[in-house]
């Protein structure tokens, strides 16, 4: 199995480094949530709650935005441009060293 690395700074500003399986049957979130980090994913990935909301601090191409989770972040008083749902972005090989930011609800 292969594994990707991301970088992560949580809400206290403390980093840390994961590793995680690339099973394309996962979401960002859900590897974060398993890996105990502070990502709630309340609506389980429906991209309706935004409890996931994260910045990418890395120049990676990533998956084109959905309706769904542009119009959630648009709403938000802390989205950047920079922001994306955890919950949409599948796991797979664009996302190794990965340095992301997650954001304050």
């Amino acid at each position: 199995m292969e594994w990707l690395t991301i970088y992560i700074r949580d809400k206290n500003q403390i980093d840390h480094l994961i590793q995680i399986p690339n099973e394309a049957s996962y979401s960002l979130m859900e590897l974060l949530k398993a890996s105990e980090l502070p990502i709630l994913g309340t609506c389980g990935g429906m991209a309706l709650c935004a409890s996931c909301h994260v910045y990418i601090h890395s120049n990676h191409i990533l998956p084109e935005m959905k309706e769904a989770e542009e119009q959630l972040l648009d709403s938000l008083v802390n989205s950047e441009t920079n922001s994306r749902l955890s919950c949409q972005l599948p796991v797979g090989d664009y996302l190794d060293q990965l340095i992301i930011e997650i954001a304050d609800l």
